[in-house]
């Protein structure tokens, strides 16, 4: 047309470029479309069959002949079956077969999948739509995603050639990287197309393929050696896109996917992301590993982390105020604050990896950046941390104009709120929990006159629910990293292999450096966030910032409670000064106490603080039902027991005089409120909770009881130095609230609540607290449960009659937690009057649980911890009683009055006490008793009348004991006994052992302390005998002092600075060549603790024994003083004559009356043994003068 060949040959090739792009797109979009609409086609196919009855068939219209006339052909028409293929069979057949036949023709997938990044060149399509190719790409790439198994639909895109995915990575990551088009006509359609690419990765990053064949790794080029991937597309957008890319509220949500994406990126193979199976697992952390390298080299954590606060502060500032515009600024502001919270749970798994990065040639540079990355985020006075934490939108997600919104306009009915609510869509550990409101479905609910409004308040409420979500979520990720980061920092700087590498670095940048006042600062700042706005102006005197004055959100609330949970783990483990010289800086106040590096002001502080934020948690609504505050109160009181304990420790006091009132009053309402937590059932086995509810109740409950009982002992640890504790407590326990609370307790007691018993014994330690339990009845439910018991003991054993039901029969597991709680009761600030009264009710208890008792006895050691319980309870019971006066009612119902269980008690504890006193140590390493002794058990032993005990080989306690597994215990040296004849050489002696004689000790003190209780009922009795032989407390008397003073010279010998450790062992030989790797200064060590305690309370029992000789020679005396007439000397020589020759060498072998017996680590002094022997002595020889 007048031009030239050449012109009219590119005007051609020109015209073939948009035909072709045209082609493509149509063709593309009719796969679409058939994908679109394939599951209605299909279902209308079945539907048209089952009419038929019949597979249905089709007539090719092309292959139709019309009638030839003559002709029968027509009649035939050609007919054939339909059998519909779905298109994911159609694009993956060709994938099968090539692979199949090891076919290297690109897969039809692997086709459409290269036009994924297609952005058309024709003039009509690049004006009108120039990413519609690609659009229409991905959509059935997405197809494929959603309906194709992920194996097979990685294998359709990337063929049998492209095994690590590189030809796939750059397809998508040229469709990630399109630009943003044509501003001026505002199409902005590739922003969708790269959401949805980024959607995809999200989708299936943590699915897990058995041939790790893992469509987002590929994606992402984390499988393969690929230079151009999304990942490098995110990142470049990220790092080139500034503040703009996040603040752009067209960018905004794209924004926070990228930001998601490196996330999850950073928690491949950490737990956080398990999609990797082990083959590909070394490929995937190498590539992920280079990535992290890649983010250091450019200081990439270090550079957003300068920019985040400024975006933060603009975000918190606009989330703030309502926006009368629309939408895009809320949703902006969400968008943020996701983005935000994605890169600090990022920092967090960089730190942690920084820390644990084990590559030596890395460890300088690791160190540097962890460095640099500490000193952005704690170092004063602008650190990062702290100035996120005051910026935070805390209170505000309902602000003036939703509130407005929300209660200006009718909310829909209950009925139709619920039945069209639904799930928030996006990440399940962000959005799990959030309800929205389908505003279609709601609004095809409601009348249409209430359309415009109803769907207002639903926007609205949405719109509520989403700045929820975005809050909660960056709280959750700010105490991700703030505690990341003091944790990092404390193991860091005690690590000895880094200090070299950091000093280095700190001359650098000797700004920073992690102390204690720098966590307390953090944990007060995080705990002021937490209280509310009446909280606030009650302790108003630690300058608590005019910031964050509106209630936190429950939802905030939890995160923050557990970042403060554990930022006090690590300001207490900082606070042990055991290198105090080395790091003087951790030191917070020099007035702290000897030891400690916190003082005793600042525990103050924070104790009010967490107490105040506890409180705030009680004043955002209780309804009787379970509250979202409640869990963010019980890990609060995981805090304050732990400063209580840190405060028992180092000798401090919480409340004193100089404690405000206001404060006192938020004490008082967090204790009331923690008993409203506490009167949830506790559980020892999950099964026995009905669901999930009431074991998060029971949870809950378990934790505030712990923080309950600390904050009670403390109390009153300080009741003696302080009159305000002992104000408080009786204030606290004279509120009704309490009183109701603790009757709740109470009636726990019969519901198998094991646990709650041990708060009733921290309530007992108070006269108050005593007053409410007795209010409650509480020794009426322990007796019915002891009865219900009983009865159910009883029918076991009679239906088992004639083998070993008995045997096997075990303790009631709420038993212990009971006798605890009336040993507590019996040992409580009370009158007297009250105390024999409550003496009564526990004596009905003790005897129905006497076959108990019995069977306690028969399998010691086993339970040996129920047994002293036992035993200390009959003691408390009887010394109770004994004050009573003669005819009173407690006297003559229960101890005068001896019944069948009764007396089953007693022998009990005969039995015990003799065994226990006359084989403190296995048989074969006590030493020998004195032969005058022996004599005497041999003349009177048959004339024992209550306590047999035979002589020779019989079996003892030590019989039942079952040693351990030896590979599990520390051998340690035969404990002295004074016998010369022990072979220490061969010790086969334990740590289980010396518990088992430790404690075996303290039953045998507790059981003769109730022997000499038991003397003042002998004698208003009438008893003839004390019925316990002398022969069995003189053989415990020279067992028990021979121990003891063998134990102290063992002690001495440890004690002094020149002894050669390995002399001491040497003699020994305990440590054998396979436990080379146990110290022998930690061995000594343990020895030595072991021992003293051992000493101490044998010590105590040869005192006991010997008082409890003097109580039965006197009662002897008065006996026979009293009835003189009637006894001759003949008889009373009978019967004083076993005691008598029993003693006498036991004193005489003891020494006991010249050299006393006594561990010198017990802090006890000698001679009040030697007084009780003397007089012992003097007893005897008087009732030797009255035989003459």
């Amino acid at each position: 047309l007048g031009g030239s060949a050449s012109a009219r040959a590119r005007e051609s090739s020109s015209d073939a470029v948009p035909w072709r792009e045209r082609s493509i797109q149509l063709s593309l979009r009719i796969l679409c479309a058939a994908a679109a609409r394939e599951e209605a086609f299909v279902q209308s196919l079945k539907a048209a069959a089952t009419v038929a009855q019949q597979q249905l068939s089709i007539v090719p219209t092309l292959l139709f002949k019309a009638p030839i006339h003559g002709s029968f052909a027509h009649r035939f028409v050609r007919e054939e079956k339909v059998n519909p293929l779905r298109l994911f069979n159609l694009l993956t057949t060709n994938a099968s077969s090539a692979r199949r036949y090891n076919s290297p023709q690109m897969p039809i997938g692997g086709l459409i999948l290269e036009y994924v990044g297609c952005s058309a060149c024709g003039s009509s399509m690049s004006s009108h739509d120039p990413q519609g190719i690609a659009r229409n790409a991905f959509g059935i790439i997405s197809y494929m995603t959603r309906t194709v198994p992920q194996a097979e639909c990685v294998h359709s895109l990337c063929g049998p050639e492209d095994v690590t995915g590189i030809r796939l990575a750059n397809a998508f990551a040229r469709g990630l990287a399109l630009p943003l088009g044509d501003m001026e006509s505002s199409v902005r359609t590739n922003v969708d197309l790269r959401a949805a690419i980024l959607d995809i990765v999200l989708l299936n990053i943590n699915i897990i393929t058995g041939d790790d064949l893992n469509l987002s790794i590929m994606m992402l080029g984390l499988s393969g050696p690929s230079m151009h991937n999304c990942l490098n597309v995110i990142l470049e957008m990220i790092t080139h896109g500034g503040g703009g890319f996040v603040l752009d509220p067209e960018t905004s949500s794209f924004a926070t996917k990228c930001f998601e994406i490196l996330y999850r990126v950073c928690a491949v193979g950490t737990g956080a992301v398990q999609s990797i199976s082990a083959p590909n697992y070394n490929v995937v952390q190498e590539r992920k590993r280079c990535v992290m390298e890649k983010l250091r080299r450019s200081n990439f954590w270090r550079d957003h982390l300068a920019s985040v606060p400024s975006v933060f502060r603009e975000v918190s500032n606009s989330f703030r105020f309502g926006h009368d515009d629309g939408e895009d600024v809320s949703r902006r502001d969400n968008d943020v604050l996701h983005s935000i919270s994605w890169f600090l749970k990022g920092l967090a798994l960089e730190l942690h990896a920084l820390v644990n990065d084990k590559n030596s040639s890395m460890i300088s540079s690791n160190n540097q950046q962890l460095q640099s990355l500490l000193q952005c985020l704690l170092s004063p006075p602008n650190s990062f941390l702290l100035t996120m934490l005051m910026d935070m939108p805390f209170g505000e997600s309902s602000n003036d104009l939703i509130k407005e919104r929300l209660h200006s306009i009718p909310a829909p009915p209950a009925k139709v709120l619920k039945d069209s609510s639904r799930p928030m869509e996006g990440p399940a550990e962000i959005c799990a929990g959030y309800e929205m409101i389908d505003i279609e479905r709601l609004l095809s609910l409601c009348r249409s006159s209430q359309t415009r409004e109803m769907r207002e308040w639903a926007t609205t409420w949405n719109g509520f629910v989403l700045r929820v979500c975005a809050c909660a979520h960056v709280s959750q990720a700010w105490s991700d990293v703030v505690r990341t980061a003091l944790i990092c920092s404390s193991v860091t700087l005690d690590d000895n292999a880094n200090i070299t590498a950091m000093a280095e670095f700190q001359h650098q940048s000797p700004s920073f450096a992690m102390n204690l006042r720098m966590v307390m600062d953090i944990l007060c700042a995080i705990l002021q966030r937490l209280l509310s706005p009446s909280c606030l102006e009650s302790i108003g005197q630690y300058d608590i910032p005019a910031a964050g004055r509106n209630a936190v959100e429950a939802e905030c609330v939890m995160p923050m409670s557990i970042a403060a949970l554990s930022i006090t783990d690590v300001l207490i483990e900082s606070g042990y000064q055991e290198n105090a010289a080395v790091q003087p800086s951790r030191r917070v106040h020099e007035g702290a106490a000897a030891g400690f590096g916190i003082a005793e002001e600042d525990v103050v502080r924070v104790c009010a603080l967490i107490v105040g934020a506890i409180s705030s948690c009680a004043e955002k609504g209780r309804t009787g039902m379970m509250s979202p505050n409640d869990g963010c109160a019980a890990v609060l009181s995981c805090a304050l027991t732990r400063m209580l304990i840190f405060s028992e420790e180092a000798s401090y006091c919480i409340i004193s005089q100089n404690t405000p009132s206001s404060i006192l009053d938020i004490y008082a309402d967090t204790i009331v409120y923690l008993f409203g937590l506490s009167t949830v059932p506790v559980f020892d086995a999950q099964e026995r909770y009905a669901d999930a509810h009431e074991a998060k109740g029971g949870a809950i409950a378990l934790v505030a009881r712990s923080g309950l009982s600390s904050l009670f002992g403390h109390l009153k640890s300080i009741e003696h130095l302080d009159s305000v504790s002992r104000l408080f407590c009786s204030k606290i326990f004279a509120a009704e609230a309490l009183s109701t609370a603790v009757a709740g307790l109470v009636h726990l007691v019969t519901c198998n609540d094991n646990d709650v018993t041990f708060l009733l014994q921290q309530i007992a330690m108070f006269e108050g607290g005593v007053q409410l339990l007795a209010k409650s009845d509480i020794m009426a439910k322990l007796l019915g449960v002891a009865t219900t018991y009983a009865k159910e003991e009883r029918h076991f054993l009679s239906s088992n009659i004639g083998t070993n039901a008995d045997r096997q029969l075990k303790p009631p597991s709420l038993l212990n937690g009971h006798l605890s709680l009336v040993n507590a009761l019996l040992s409580s600030p009370i009158a007297s009057s009250n105390r024999a009264a409550l003496a009564g009710h526990t004596i009905q208890l003790l005897k129905v649980y006497c076959s108990t008792f019995e069977r306690l006895l028969q399998s010691y050691p086993s339970n040996h911890d129920l047994m002293i319980k036992y035993i200390e309870a009959l003691h408390l019971t009887y010394t109770a009683i004994k004050k009573e006066p003669m005819g009173s009612n407690e006297l003559g119902n229960t101890l005068l009055n001896v019944d069948d269980a009764l007396l089953t008690l007693e022998r009990c504890v005969l039995r015990i006490a003799c065994q226990l006193s006359a084989f403190p140590f296995p048989r074969q390493i006590l030493p020998p008793l004195p032969m005058q002794l022996i004599n005497v058990e041999k003349i009177h032993a048959s004339q024992m009348r209550n306590i047999s005990i035979t002589m020779g080989n019989e079996s003892t306690w030590w019989d039942n004991f079952i040693p351990e597994p030896t590979e599990k215990s520390m051998p340690l040296p035969t404990p002295p006994t004074g016998s010369f004849d022990v072979q220490r050489s061969t010790s086969d002696w334990s740590e289980r052992k010396y518990q088992h004689a430790i404690s075996s000790a303290k039953c045998l003190k507790i059981s003769i302390l109730f022997l000499i209780g038991r003397v003042h009922f002998v004698n208003q009795r009438g008893m003839p005998t004390f019925c316990i032989d002398a022969v069995a407390i003189a053989k415990g008397i020279c067992r028990c002092s021979d121990a003891s003073k063998a134990i102290q010279d063992r002690l001495n010998d440890l004690s002094r600075p020149e002894t050669d450790i390995t002399k001491l062992f040497g003699s020994s030989h305990v440590i054998d060549e396979s436990r080379r790797d146990h110290s022998l200064s930690h061995a000594l060590k343990i020895e030595r603790e072991y021992l003293a305690q051992l000493g101490s309370s044998l010590s105590q029992c040869a005192e006991k024994l010997v008082c409890l000789a003097l109580q039965d020679a006197r009662r002897m005396a008065a006996t026979s003083a009293s009835s003189s007439s009637s006894i001759s000397k003949s008889n009373l020589s009978r019967e004083w004559a076993p005691f008598i020759g029993a003693m006498t060498p036991a004193l005489d072998h003891t020494e006991m009356e010249t050299k006393g017996v006594g561990c010198a680590f017990s802090g006890k002094s000698v001679q009040g043994s030697m007084s009780m022997a003397q007089a012992l002595r003097q007893e005897m020889d008087k009732m030797k003068a009255s035989l003459k």
